[in-house]
């Protein structure tokens, strides 16, 4: 059975199952060169049939990671990745505002902002922009959405369905780890809104998960959201920098505005809620923001969030006894939250897998329904996140093109271990080979890499390339037979392949990969390497493991600030061409340029 997984909002993206498993997934971002780009993911869907040598004709079903289709202006016309920080806080004042105080407000703003947007142009559906005021029902954007597959790809209708965005979620989380099902365990996801949930509980029964609790007011995704507009960065985008900011103040300075936003959550239960009725949320949170700095607002968020997320994972492991979880949804991107719930006494064991936001859901799309039609739960079925396109090598018309030749050394094939060794010298490497990463972290595929034992590497990379916000840190990555020189604590209760858990640096070998870690509380967004997942990386780490002592390297994505990862070679070389890198492997090739602008 070939299945076809669509995700069509924010993080757009597809996936390809073929008899259960999943062997392609991309998100349209990295084609369209849109950072978290929305709307039918079409190019991604193409090279996936391309590289499958498949047609859509044998595609047993096309399948929607959502049942509710009504909100046309985000999949259709790209609302989340087209608009800015201005137009979001202009949204604010002039449209929602009054609309959401019953005033009269002008209807087709959103609409005529978009229309300004250098990048907006018609959907793949075909809906008119003329609905923006008026409805239709449900079902009317389901059958409209059929149409559109259905004419494009030249298949029935009937290979066209919806699924649960919940549902798809949880799906998606069991199937990524790489032991088997425990007996008895929770899968929780905690997300903005998806088929009017925002929080789910679900419980393994046989062959089957069973959805035991479910909210529609879980704030914690939007209070994180309008947070992040509030401190003048983009929502559904820059949440991980007010993520990285809370580490800096104390509580004592955050404390009061703690206070008060505890008052919009409520752990009841199996379920977060908001006890209060609230008509203007983000008018709400600028109150409670108004004269307060803006660390000690992102610290109070943050707090917010983990105290409320433990919480309930705590009630769920008491009540049910159950001390296995899965976790995803938006919120579980959340990398120091994630770091809270594994240190509770009550988790044995935690599961984020890679890519839990919106943008995997495409995935679970495929999995949920194979586990209908078989009865079986998606063990082990999307065990790494290895799953996009190679890199082509590079030729000729490659150098001609992006290079001078009589500048740039190339050396046709390079091992690992030449790697770490121009890297043991003190030098940063881009790299951009084998099978792309999905989501949005690198591991190793499509990643820049550093040496991790000085802070003298952080800046060097912001300047040749990221230029990341001052109190950002960067991640890692580690083999792993050593990482229990780097991570403090029982850290194989969470799965670390993937980066999504933050934990606690051991401080007695801290300064050989300090710079991999948070500045200010010592925490590391890691990546554990398995031999069997990636062996060329793991293979680097271990070369450099040889020479310095420890398997380990600074790790980010190879990508300029505020644009997708890089897919192609073109991408990479472009990358190159413009910026101060010295180093590049791409493919089996090593590129390094012989009189680089000083680093």
């Amino acid at each position: 059975m070939i299945l076809v997984g669509i995700c069509d909002d924010h993080g757009a993206s597809c996936a390809i199952s073929i008899n259960r498993k999943i062997v392609y997934a991309a998100g349209e971002e990295r084609f369209s060169r849109i950072k978290n780009d929305s709307g039918f993911p079409l190019q991604a869907l193409q090279k996936g049939f391309e590289l499958l040598k498949i047609t859509a004709n044998d595609v047993d079903m096309f399948l929607f990671s959502e049942t509710d289709r009504t909100d046309f202006t985000a999949y259709e016309y790209r609302r989340e990745s087209l608009l800015n920080v201005k137009d979001h806080q202009r949204l604010m004042k002039e449209y929602w505002e009054p609309k959401l105080a019953g005033f009269n407000y002008p209807v087709m703003l959103p609409i005529n902002i978009l229309k300004e947007k250098r990048d907006f142009k018609k959907g793949f559906y075909g809906i008119p922009i003329e609905r923006a005021n008026k409805e239709w029902s449900n079902q009317k954007y389901q059958n409209i959405s059929k149409s559109a597959i259905a004419n494009h790809f030249k298949v029935p209708e009937e290979r066209i369905g919806f699924l649960d965005h919940h549902a798809c979620h949880a799906y998606y989380a069991i199937s990524t780890s790489k032991n088997p099902l425990p007996k008895d365990f929770a899968v929780i996801t905690v997300d903005s809104w998806g088929d009017g949930k925002n929080q789910t509980v679900w419980k393994r029964k046989g062959n089957k998960l069973i959805l035991l609790a479910e909210s529609s007011s879980c704030l914690l995704a939007r209070i994180y959201r309008f947070t992040t507009l509030y401190l003048g960065m983009k929502p559904n985008e820059h949440e991980y920098k007010v993520m990285g900011l809370s580490a800096y103040p104390d509580t004592n300075h955050s404390s009061d505005i703690l206070t008060s936003l505890k008052k919009l959550v409520e752990v009841k239960g199996l379920k977060i809620i908001c006890p209060i009725d609230i008509q203007n949320l983000y008018r709400y949170l600028s109150d409670i923001y108004s004269g307060h700095r803006f660390d000690n607002i992102a610290r109070a968020a943050q707090d917010l969030v983990e105290n409320s997320l433990v919480a309930l994972f705590e009630n769920v492991a008491q009540e049910l006894s159950i001390n296995n979880f899965y976790y995803t949804g938006g919120v579980a991107m959340n990398v120091k939250a994630n770091q809270k719930i594994l240190s509770s006494d009550l988790v044995n064991s935690l599961v984020v897998p890679g890519a839990p936001d919106d943008q995997s859901n495409s995935i679970g799309a495929c999995l949920l329904y194979q586990s209908i039609q078989d009865g079986k739960l998606p063990s082990n079925l999307t065990d790494n996140m290895y799953l996009g396109e190679g890199i082509e090598p590079i030729d000729e018309s490659d150098i001609k093109r992006f290079c001078d030749k009589e500048s740039v050394h190339i050396v046709k094939t390079i091992t690992p271990g030449q790697v770490a060794d121009i890297l043991i010298s003190g030098e940063i490497v881009a790299r951009a080979s084998g099978n792309m990463e999905f989501g949005a972290r690198a591991l190793g595929n499509r990643s820049i890499f550093a040496l991790p034992s000085d802070w003298d590497s952080v800046d060097r990379i912001n300047y040749l390339i990221k230029q990341r916000d001052f109190w950002m840190p960067f991640a890692g990555s580690v083999i792993e037979e050593d990482a229990n020189f780097i991570l403090e604590g029982d850290w194989k209760k969470g799965d670390a392949r993937f980066m999504t858990i933050s934990f606690p640096a051991k401080l007695e070998h801290y300064h050989k990969f300090k710079a991999a870690t948070h500045r200010k509380d010592k925490s590391i967004r890691i990546h554990v390497v398995l031999k069997e997942e990636n062996p060329w990386y793991y293979e680097m780490l271990l070369s450099i493991k040889k020479r310095l002592g420890l398997g380990v390297i600074l790790n980010t994505s190879f990508n300029l600030h505020g644009y997708p990862i890089v897919r192609t070679k073109q991408d990479a070389l472009e990358i190159f061409y413009a910026t101060n890198i010295k180093h590049l492997v791409l493919g089996d090739s090593l590129l390094s340029k012989l009189n680089p602008i000083s680093q």
